[in-house]
């Protein structure tokens, strides 16, 4: 069971703003009456009321007003066609909404609803009735949208996505082109009726869009393999370059061949992640932007050393962001040294290598490692264990790290921790998270707090040397908001 200590601040308001919500039907007349109720507090006791599972009908009038400019998860309302029909007739600076789930709403009426929130920036449709009607209404009457969700949406297809871009696909027997090209920067299509060739309609013709999520990503790259092929074997070659998209985001599981077609057709990306690679990776170093690394696994005949290894060395040295996940014999020295201007690193249920290269690193570069880390997540596998100065030269050399979360690390001992704060005072600290880690006392804890001024967000699950009672006095000491079980 999970046990929030209430003595600290932080936790007395959500205490109190739990308290004002489960009895608002009780204050509904009040909360209504008051038209000065700051918006933000309207925000913060809808999210609790969310969170709690304490949504009502009557709760309309309180949190649709006006000024109100971001719903979401309204589908804890029921009867969602009022909801709609409300912020119709309310709502004049929506700009961002979320009718997931929605089901019950009509195409009919989500047709009726679009011309009614023309500020709208973030627009989530997902798992609802639109339809190729819903999306041909978008370009009309939303030039400011942004961000639109489609997913699982069942009647959105092709042709409803040539009526969004507002260019007809060949394919469409009754096209409906627009005269308005959208700039939307992030499309989410997924689990939809939308086919590869929707996909490149949405690339070609959504100038601004910087993130896709589809169905057959990879068949989406063998078509444009083949355009590319096509392109090679032209006249145009020899005086042209291939057309490049604007896409900045790119999640798939793709092949060698594929990924050789990405870094041609999409020079600018930024985020990426793959899984189940072969040495395909090495294709990714021409990436020139990427800031963030996401890899999900290796295929079996590969390991950290002939794919990590001269992948790091040769990859955009300002990469930001790296997730290594389910990856046998991870060095962490090699990452340290390899990517300088790291500020979030997550190892994902790997293993890690016994053996370290720090000395011949330190040799090769002129940096220290992990100096710019902020965020730093660790999830070991069962009976894993890290070697200890691969941890520590983690955690000693991140001075201005700000989120700590540490999952089954049994090579995190006091003796480590007391090594570890010599170096590391962790001023910037301001949330930690270990779990079944069962090594280290509260005594460590203890001396991290007294060190760690920012520190007030604290969860300890399932550490077998913490106690309750230690952990409740550190609370009442430190002014912690504080989970533990």
């Amino acid at each position: 069971m999970h046990q929030h200590h209430t003595d600290s601040a932080p936790s007395l308001r959500k205490l109190c703003l739990f308290t004002i919500t489960e009895n608002i039907e009780n204050l509904h007349r009040e909360l209504v009456a008051d038209k000065c109720l700051p918006l933000p507090l309207i925000e913060e006791l809808f999210q609790v009321a969310q969170q709690f599972d304490l949504i009502q009908p009557s709760m309309i009038d309180i949190f649709i007003r006006p000024d109100t400019q971001k719903l979401y998860n309204l589908q804890q309302f029921k009867r969602n066609n009022e909801i709609t029909d409300k912020i119709s007739q309310v709502c004049k600076n929506l700009t961002h909404l979320s009718l997931r789930s929605c089901s019950d709403i009509s195409h009919y009426s989500l047709v009726k609803f679009i011309p009614s929130i023309p500020h709208i920036i973030t627009l989530n449709l997902s798992n609802t009735c639109a339809s190729s009607s819903v999306l041909a209404a978008i370009p009309r009457h939303c030039s400011k949208l942004r961000h639109l969700d489609l997913s699982y949406c069942k009647r959105v297809n092709d042709n409803g996505i040539s009526n969004l871009c507002s260019e007809p696909l060949k394919i469409c027997k009754n096209p409906n082109p627009q005269t308005t090209r959208m700039k939307i920067i992030t499309l989410n299509m997924q689990g939809t009726q939308v086919t590869p060739l929707g996909g490149i309609c949405a690339l070609k013709n959504l100038p601004e869009l910087k993130t896709l999520r589809c169905n057959s990503f990879n068949r989406i790259l063998d078509l444009l393999s083949t355009e590319l092929e096509a392109f090679s074997e032209s006249n145009n070659s020899a005086t042209k370059t291939p057309q490049t998209y604007s896409l900045t985001t790119l999640y798939a599981n793709t092949s060698k061949v594929n990924l050789n077609t990405a870094t041609i057709v999409w020079p600018n990306i930024e985020k990426l992640k793959v899984g189940n690679m072969n040495d395909g990776l090495l294709s990714l170093t021409r990436f020139r932007n990427l800031q963030v690394l996401v890899i999900d696994g290796l295929c079996i005949d590969c390991n950290f050393d002939n794919i990590f290894v001269p992948l790091l060395q040769n990859i955009n040295r300002n990469l930001k962001s790296l997730t290594i996940s389910k990856v046998d014999s991870v060095d962490v020295s090699v990452i340290g040294y390899t990517c300088p201007m790291l500020e979030c690193l997550r190892l994902d249920y790997i293993t890690s290598n016994g053996k370290s290269n720090v000395e011949w690193l330190m040799r090769q570069c002129n940096h220290v490692p992990f100096k710019h880390l902020l965020r730093l997540e660790l999830l070991f596998c069962k009976d894993d264990y890290m070697p200890k100065q691969h941890l520590r030269l983690l955690l000693e050399n991140c001075k201005y790290l700000e989120k700590l979360r540490i999952i089954n690390c049994q090579s995190l001992t006091d003796a480590v921790v007391k090594e570890v704060v010599k170096l590391n005072s962790f001023r910037k600290l301001s949330v930690l998270s270990l779990c079944r880690c069962n090594l280290i006392t509260v005594s460590s804890l203890f001396t991290i707090l007294k060190l760690a001024k920012c520190l007030k967000n604290v969860s300890i699950m399932n550490c077998k040397m913490f106690s309750n009672n230690d952990l409740k006095l550190l609370s009442l000491k430190f002014n912690l908001e504080l989970v533990f079980k």
